[in-house]
């Protein structure tokens, strides 16, 4: 799916980034996501839950990557072919920025 309509189904805000790796012009980000915060969702269904992105034509990179845990996504964006989220580490009250720019502008999402 395009980052654009990603973007637009899920809405990223509190979610937590659990883990980034940058390796051969690949982003994996694993993100313990809320569910309960997406249109749609039903009482019964898990509040939260893991997902995975990969990007698979990563043009650059910057931000910080590995083990994270549990870094706030503030924001998220996309434009001119960039994916920015604005993260924050609650522990150590510190803001980082993640861009990832993409050739085709996609993402792989796994639940």
């Amino acid at each position: 799916m395009t980052i654009n309509n990603f973007l637009s189904d899920h809405y990223l805000h509190d979610s937590l980034v659990e883990k980034v790796a940058y390796e051969n012009n690949m982003v994996d980000i694993t993100i313990d996501f809320c569910f309960w915060m997406q249109e749609g969702y039903r009482e019964n269904e898990p509040e939260t839950g893991i997902i995975h992105l990969h990007f698979p034509d990563v043009t650059s990179f910057s931000g910080p990557s590995g083990d994270l845990d549990d870094y706030s996504i503030l924001e998220a964006g996309y434009q001119d072919s960039c994916l920015t989220l604005l993260l924050m580490d609650d522990f150590n009250n510190t803001s980082y920025e993640l861009k990832i720019n993409s050739a085709s502008g996609t993402v792989e999402v796994n639940h």
